[in-house]
């Protein structure tokens, strides 16, 4: 962070496949927020289809201070999004006032280590059946960003929010812009998909200043910040749009 300038960052869980591994990692996350209160604040992760166990968990992320549920992704961790289960654990989410992430991959495109297919109308569903819920869709909804001109979901889109984690190695740049145009100005938020190995990559990065063989967001920054978008929209992605949803203070 203190390398590429980040002042606070908000960490992601992973969708583990079992809840104690789930449990394992919101204990250290825990521990990373009381250490630097001032510079991290955390989504925890659950596994839904656990049941009590997860519903527990997210009490705990309450009462810990976590600031939402992520990344979670149902045809991973066991189970659909329709699943009692999972509104169930969604539907507490909302109680408890925490965001929820979820891992979306792009539909078309080649394929990658660790891509899956995640069904879109799933996303639009919960959205639908948990009205209190608020949602982030990783990795510009896997392209469902754009869909928020379309008529028939732009209500139900409006209490969804989108990160842009891994961009870089998805989208060209103008990607921002676009999503912007989309209406999304306010609904966009900057991920780094730190400490994914494969950025900064050597062919498309000028030569200097990078520790090639170590993981850094400052690429992913520089990425963004060369895109064309005005100073006012950048303070809102790389800033703003997550301390209003989260809740965050912060300084100058």
């Amino acid at each position: 962070m203190d390398r590429s300038g980040v002042d606070r960052a908000v960490l992601q869980g992973w969708y583990w496949e079992h809840q104690e591994t789930c449990d394992w990692q919101n204990q250290y996350y825990a521990t990373c927020m009381k250490a630097h209160p001032d510079r991290i604040s955390a989504f925890a992760t659950v596994k839904p289809s656990a049941g009590k166990a997860a519903l527990d968990a997210i009490r705990r992320a309450r009462e810990d201070g976590f600031s939402g549920l992520g990344e979670l992704c149902p045809r991973i961790q066991g189970g659909a999004l329709s699943d009692p289960e999972w509104v169930e654990a969604m539907t507490l989410a909302a109680e408890c006032e925490l965001v929820v992430l979820f891992h979306v991959d792009e539909q078309v495109g080649r394929d990658h280590a660790g891509r899956m297919r995640t069904a879109p109308e799933d996303f639009q569903w919960i959205a639908e059946a948990c009205p209190n819920l608020r949602i982030i869709l990783a990795h510009f909804g896997g392209g469902l960003v754009f869909h928020r001109l379309n008529r028939g979901v732009k209500k139900v889109f409006d209490r969804i929010w989108f990160d842009t984690a891994a961009s870089p190695l998805l989208y060209d740049s103008a990607v921002y812009g676009a999503a912007i145009a989309c209406g999304v100005g306010d609904r966009l938020l900057f991920g780094s998909d730190f400490p994914l190995i494969t950025r900064p990559r050597r062919s498309s990065l000028p030569a200097g200043g990078y520790d090639w063989g170590r993981p850094e967001m400052g690429s992913h920054l520089n990425e963004i910040r060369g895109s064309g978008l005005s100073d006012s929209d950048l303070s809102r992605i790389l800033a703003g749009n997550a301390a209003d949803l989260l809740g965050l203070h912060l300084g100058t």
